[in-house]
């Protein structure tokens, strides 16, 4: 428009030409890649596609376009329109005799739908979230949301609508409402917040493709892809710290002799204040397999190193913190044992308390399936936990697992199960082998959702019981089909695959010396009722006038050093077995880390040492 009092030259774009040197940078970038020829900028981050491969050259091609070429053209509109605003009225603003500015400059809020239009595009259609179709970036925000656990309105998630583009088109429409009364420079702040929140997905980009890179030992599409999110994003970090700038370019433009993502991503957030956004907006690299964050590859100023608390040291590699905590269920009934209440300790035996905590409910007659794993939220509570298994349509009973946290200390909010209370001058705790009810599922309505998608609205008939789906006397009388009898290919109880060790060496041992597969839980049975073993087999015992001292040590080691103990051992040799399924023969062949198609095998490792200490 050439008028006086227009924002030129614009910002965002002085940063990107005074990097490249030149105004059509992005043009250059794109057709450099479309003939393999070279950039040729007359500033830095020149790359040259001579000789590199196509699958390097085509994510280039399509995410320069996008991310380079029409990126720019959107914020260039809301520059525009901003400077239409101001061409309303004298300063644009509305003067005495009360005009409306924007009446005279309709070209401002079209101009900022130009913007949206170009941020967004055709493919994502009319409604909130868009299409996945979409090849614009409102399509990466929504991308990189999965990626980086950044989806939902607190940048928390890793469903539902992306944080940026939830927080942009909320200050779109805000923008929008200030151009239609000719409040212009009012908008230009609204605009520097919304270029912040585009940023985001280039930082995220060029994060992923860094790790995969370093990590992951990425070849040409990896390559390129990093390659293109940097030179998207490179200049905004030059204008804030040049040093930082130079080192993301060096890591990774096209031909870079080596990348590393802490170096890549040390010099991003040393500029995040700079470019006006934060840690949890960028969020890190999520696992979705393990549910957490990659190593040392989560928000700044978390460590996600070692992001499972160790066991006597051992590092684990999954969270097995309420597995762990069985042993709070022995300590319980050693506690009871001290002034000996058999009935007491017959009850935290076999009922447990303190692992795989859950609420049973009597509900109104289910009006949807539920499956196991959907989540479930209390209405009232606000507690959090997932479904304990499949129910059908018009189930009126359901079980919900409470949440279970990552720190062995403060693992879960609510057990109880046959449990006591904790002794007068005790705090509760979920460290602690007392009941502990600091947060419990009440009698509410329960909002059940599957991926983010609402499921049902369960209402409970009264307050849940809440009780514990693992228990020491469980280990045992679960033991046959769980490590010695067949199915139809491995263990029926288990995982029932062909391959799998089942029947397990040990167990088999102690199966055919005492001729029955719960032998463990008869012997420790017989100790707390003062009867017999009643063994088919051999080792019969008779506790039948034992004295309580006899008949005490028995039980507290019988426990721990026959339930517990040849328990961790199965879970030793179902890791192996969940191991063998990630590929044929459980070998890698062609690079391909079977273990990374069944990551329970390390779970199922981490469970054994949790059952061992």
């Amino acid at each position: 428009s050439n008028r006086v009092g227009d924002g030129c030259p614009y910002l965002d774009f002085t940063m990107y030409k005074s990097y490249y040197g030149d105004m059509d940078y992005a043009d250059k970038l794109v057709s450099a890649a479309i003939v393999a020829g070279s950039t040729r900028f007359t500033g830095k981050g020149n790359m040259d596609f001579a000789g590199t491969s196509d699958k390097l050259r085509l994510e280039v091609i399509k995410k320069g376009t996008a991310y380079m070429n029409a990126y720019m053209y959107a914020i260039r509109e809301f520059e525009d329109a901003i400077d239409d605003c101001k061409a309303g009225c004298a300063n644009g603003i509305v003067d005495g005799s009360g005009q409306d500015c924007n009446s005279k400059s309709s070209a401002a809020v079209h101009a900022w739908d130009e913007g949206v239009a170009f941020y967004t595009g055709s493919l994502e259609g009319p409604a909130a979230g868009g299409n996945t179709a979409g090849v614009f970036s409102y399509r990466l925000a929504e991308k990189r949301c999965a990626n980086f656990k950044t989806c939902g309105k607190q940048s928390n998630s890793v469903s539902g609508v992306s944080y940026v583009n939830i927080q942009l088109f909320e200050k779109l429409s805000i923008g929008q409402a200030k151009l239609l009364v000719g409040q212009c420079e009012a908008v230009r702040p609204v605009l520097r917040d919304m270029v912040a929140l585009m940023s985001i997905p280039l930082i995220q980009g060029t994060l992923r493709y860094a790790y995969k890179i370093d990590k992951m030992a990425g070849g040409g599409k990896e390559k390129g892809e990093g390659a293109i999110f940097a030179a998207a994003i490179v200049p905004r970090v030059h204008h804030c710290n040049p040093g930082d700038g130079d080192t993301l370019m060096k890591h990774m433009e096209v031909g870079a002799s080596s990348t590393s993502f802490a170096v890549v991503k040390a010099a991003f957030e040393k500029n995040y204040a700079c470019m006006n956004i934060t840690c949890q907006e960028v969020g890190g690299i999520w696992n979705t397999a393990e549910n957490k964050y990659f190593a040392n590859a989560g928000p700044c100023g978390i460590n996600t190193g070692a992001s499972w608390t160790t066991i006597a040291g051992y590092q684990p590699g999954s969270k097995v913190t309420d597995h762990n905590a069985l042993d709070l269920d022995q300590k319980a009934i050693e506690l009871a044992l001290l002034q000996p209440d058999y009935a007491a300790v017959g009850k935290i035996y076999s009922e447990g308390g303190n692992s795989k905590a859950y609420a049973q409910f009597t509900v109104d007659a289910l009006g949807a399936v539920l499956k196991k794993g959907d989540k479930v939220v209390g209405s009232t509570s606000g507690v959090e936990g997932k479904v304990y298994q499949d129910y059908p349509l018009g189930a009126t009973e359901i079980k919900a697992t409470y949440t279970v946290s990552d720190n062995q200390q403060s693992y879960v909010t609510c057990k109880e199960g046959a449990l006591s209370a904790a002794p007068s001058g005790q705090t509760p705790a979920a460290d602690k082998p007392y009941k502990y009810k600091h947060k419990c599922f009440q009698d509410e309505v329960l909002q059940v959702t599957r991926s983010g998608v609402a499921v049902a609205s369960v209402t409970a008939k009264g307050l849940p019981k809440n009780k514990a789906g693992r228990t020491l006397k469980g280990f045992s009388t679960k033991a046959g089909d769980l490590m010695f009898n067949k199915g139809d290919k491995g263990c029926k109880g288990a995982s029932n695959r062909v391959g799998d060790g089942c029947p397990y060496l040990d167990y088999t041992m102690y199966k055919n010396y005492y001729g029955d597969m719960d032998y463990a839980d008869k012997l420790v049975s017989a100790a707390i009722t003062a009867g017999s073993t009643g063994f088919t087999g051999k080792g019969n015992m008779n506790f039948a006038g034992k004295s309580d001292q006899l008949r005490i040590e028995v039980i507290k080691k019988g426990t721990a050093y026959m339930n517990a103990y040849m328990y961790a051992i199965r879970e030793f040799e179902d890791a192996i077995d969940d191991c063998k399924a990630g590929c044929v023969n459980g070998v890698i062949g062609s690079g391909t880390d079977c273990n990374s198609k069944s990551s329970a095998a390390v779970h199922a490792w981490d469970e054994g040492v949790a059952f061992y200490t």
